[in-house]
């Protein structure tokens, strides 16, 4: 134990540090969705399985000496691609900017991490099985499930790190440096351990006995799918209300991997009535929020977390359960791992093309529901029998409480999904009345609206009324100035900003989602804006940041930064590099950036002020209601400060900007503090 222990905690430490460190690496290049991460977890799952499948093919096959010779031969060859990456690549782990052209976001992050941290990652996923299947041989101590939970102890306490020490302190390519010299530590802690083993203790095989049951397997893999399936769509779902990042990626991967090391390492700990109970509770509650639609975050964070645990309890519990009591334990980890690339597979590449909707979470937990159902009915009980109705009521509640989360406002007339989210499209009000609009949400946030009506077609509203902050810019812009105006805005969501434009103003829109661009152009018939307005109106189609660094600098005289993904805004859009490249495409000493903060969990208004004192510009937060009660804030930086002299300006909705210390860049962009300032 004493010898293998360090090596598994060190393996498993390695292993899961760098998967939000390549997380990391890899939103920015696809435009930093949430469904960027689900890409990720799948290539890290399949990654997985591959490493898995390859040491239970050594440990069934070879004896325990070959597997050594042939395992440390694969460490080297790894370490030395790793280093000739880092030495003669961009760095190590950094991903090559051509994966900015791929078509399809999914296979772009598949083939991105495929060629920086592929292989690294499959020698580590490897060799936790096979140095468990080593200790097994070299001892008497039966099935090493101790070092399992050791393992995911490992995990666990570099996932918790990550976000909270590493991600603040440590920059991207600081962070790639640190885990490549980890990495050649480990290599050559592997190559020290295998020359240990004493030939006499490897001169056998150790193949694996064949199972107790025909069906554990697929029990196995069922029992991980589930539990996969509940984990991605939690992520997924925190992802889209905040921000992408390795914060809210890594708090849902941190409970799962705790239900893995209480499951196996204090198995006394899984109450099945107790965590049956629980589970049925937190899903007829959850189901309830849907339905209410609440939008604390400490409570939505609070209940979705209680969810996935209870969840994963269940399915990590009766997995414990169905373990093999013989030395097959590589088998079992190959199927485990397996059932995560299947839950991965359904989310992210199935759940897409099948659901308009993410109805991957309510089946998940409806589908963790019915295996304790089935748990609690061979327990042959009374009170099992109670607890399986709760249950049953619970996956009724599950599937009611989603349905009407989807229509509790109106029933939508157009519902899509894609690799960026799901929009829909609902009717407000009477058809052939004035007050008729339609509206499309994404997510929970409704991000544009239109008037039918031929008189208010070109009515602007909510977010970009007249009192907002970039009706305000573009107001004291066309005072200043009769001539008419260049606008780029970052976001295209209806268009709605093209009611603004005037004969002669060119409006630029750059929009990375499709499926949005297609419904402002018109798809469907519910929006004209873009078509109604008076301006030249162009849209530029991909990531808003690649678009800018591509083009020739422009003359904007306003760059309006629009980019939210439900209630999530893409950090790499926010960053220093970011706004001076912004700055970069104004009018030289005239120009105007208006940022659109509104957010109900996250107070950007400090990375906004930093930004605006580290580029000499001047700042005015503007918070304000139009006259149908939506609110918005908006951050309007000008390079002349005199534009705030302008009467559009002088309200007790406008205010200076505070000055805040807190900066992001693409080095260092953490959450974590703006959490902790609200």
């Amino acid at each position: 134990m004493l010898r293998f222990g360090p090596l598994l905690f060190l393996s498993a430490f390695l292993l899961f540090g760098v998967q939000p460190l390549m997380g990391a690496w890899a939103l920015p290049v696809f435009g930093g969705g949430p469904a960027i991460w689900t890409a990720c977890m799948l290539f890290f799952q399949a990654a997985l399985l591959g490493g898995y499948g390859y040491a239970h093919v050594l440990a069934s096959r070879v004896p325990v000496a070959t597997q050594a010779r042939v395992h440390v031969g694969l460490v080297v060859l790894v370490l030395l691609f790793a280093w000739g990456q880092a030495l003669f690549g961009a760095g190590p782990l950094v991903p090559s900017p051509s994966w900015r052209d791929a078509t399809n976001p999914t296979l772009g992050v598949l083939g991105l991490l495929a060629t920086t941290v592929g292989p690294v990652f499959f020698v580590l996923a490897a060799s936790a099985p096979l140095f468990q299947s080593w200790f097994t041989a070299t001892s008497s101590g039966g099935v090493p499930w101790r070092l399992y939970a050791l393992s995911n102890a490992g995990s666990l306490v570099s996932l918790l790190s990550f976000p909270f020490v590493v991600e603040p302190l440590v920059g991207r390519t600081a962070q790639a440096w640190a885990f490549l010299v980890l990495f050649t530590g480990w290599s050559l802690l592997v190559v020290s351990t295998a020359r240990s083993l004493a030939p006499a203790q490897t001169s056998g095989a150790t193949k694996a006995a064949p199972s107790s049951s025909t069906m554990a397997p697929m029990l196995w893999l069922t029992l991980s799918a589930i539990a996969n399936i509940v984990l991605v769509a939690t992520t997924q779902r925190l992802s889209e209300d905040v921000a992408a990042g390795p914060l809210q990626w890594l708090l849902p991967l941190s409970l799962y991997l705790v239900t893995f090391i209480l499951c196996f390492e204090k198995p006394a700990w899984y109450l099945r009535g107790a965590w049956l109970s629980v589970l049925g509770v937190s899903s007829f509650i959850s189901a309830l929020s849907w339905v209410g639609r609440w939008d604390s975050l400490t409570l939505q964070v609070a209940l979705s977390s209680l969810t996935l645990f209870s969840a994963c309890m269940v399915c990590h519990g009766e997995l414990y359960r169905l373990r093999p009591t013989d030395s097959s334990a590589s088998g079992f980890y190959l199927f485990v791992s397996a059932g995560g690339v299947v839950g991965g597979l359904f989310v992210s590449l199935v759940a897409p093309r099948v659901f308009t909707s993410f109805a991957e979470y309510p089946l998940g937990l409806g589908a963790a529901c019915v295996v304790g159902v089935i748990a609690l009915a061979s327990l042959r009980r009374r009170l099992a029998l109670v607890g399986a109705v709760g249950l049953i009521i619970s996956i009724g509640a599950i599937a009611v409480g989603w349905e009407g989360w989807r229509r509790s406002a109106q029933p939508p007339v157009f519902e899509g999904r894609n690799f960026f989210g799901v929009l829909r499209v609902e009717s407000i009000g009477t058809k052939g009345t004035n007050d008729h609009e339609y509206a499309e949400s994404h997510g929970r946030i409704t991000h544009g609206w239109q008037y039918q009506a031929p008189t208010r077609r070109r009515e602007v509203s909510g977010y970009f009324s007249h009192e907002s902050g970039v009706g305000r810019a573009i107001a004291a812009l066309r005072t200043r100035d009769t001539a008419p105006l260049s606008v780029g805005v970052l976001g295209l969501g209806v268009g709605q900003l093209a009611n603004f434009g005037n004969a002669g103003d060119s409006m630029r829109f750059y929009e990375i989602n499709p499926l949005v661009v297609s419904l402002a152009q018109g798809e469907g018939g519910f929006f004209s804006v873009l078509g109604d307005s008076a301006a030249a109106v162009d849209v530029v189609l991909g990531d808003a940041r690649i678009s800018l660094e591509r083009e020739p600098l422009s003359t904007f005289d306003l760059l309006v930064v629009d980019v939210f993904t439900g209630d999530s805004i893409p950090p790499h859009l926010l960053t220093a590099e970011a706004f001076a490249l912004y700055q970069r495409h104004l009018r030289a000493g005239r120009g105007v950036i208006a940022v659109h903060i509104t957010n109900r969990y996250l107070n950007l208004e400090p990375v906004l002020a930093s930004h605006a004192k580290q580029l000499g510009l001047s700042m005015r937060v503007v918070r304000s209601v139009d006259r149908g009660g939506a609110p918005s804030v908006w951050g309007v930086l000008a390079a002349d400060p005199s534009l705030f002299d302008a009467a559009a300006f002088q309200s007790n909705e406008v205010s200076p900007a505070e000055p805040h210390d807190i900066a992001w860049t693409d080095e260092h962009h953490s959450l974590l503090p703006l959490l902790l300032a609200r």
